[in-house]
C-alpha cells in the first residue's frame, strides 16, 4: 500500500500486489474525512496527517519512488 497524495481532507492510496515478481493487481482509492453530523468534508487532524506522511516517506524510500 502506497500513499499517493494527502489533501486537506482527502487521502489517495495505491494498492499494488505482486506474485512471482509479476504485478497481479493495482487499485487506487481516494477517501475523505467528513463530519458525521454535517456530512461535509473536514480537515484531517494534524496528528493523523503526520503519521500518514511518515508512513508515506518510509514506503516511498522502500519503493524507490522519487516523487
Amino acid at each position: 500500500m502506497l500513499i499517493e497524495d494527502i489533501g486537506r481532507s482527502s487521502l489517495a492510496i495505491a494498492i499494488v500486489c505482486h506474485r512471482d515478481n509479476i504485478e497481479r493487481l493495482r487499485a487506487r482509492m481516494v477517501t475523505a474525512m467528513m463530519s458525521l453530523e454535517t456530512k461535509k468534508a473536514v480537515p484531517m487532524p494534524q496528528g493523523l496527517r503526520d503519521a500518514i506522511e511518515s508512513y508515506r516517506q518510509r514506503t516511498r524510500d522502500r519503493a524507490g519512488e522519487s516523487r
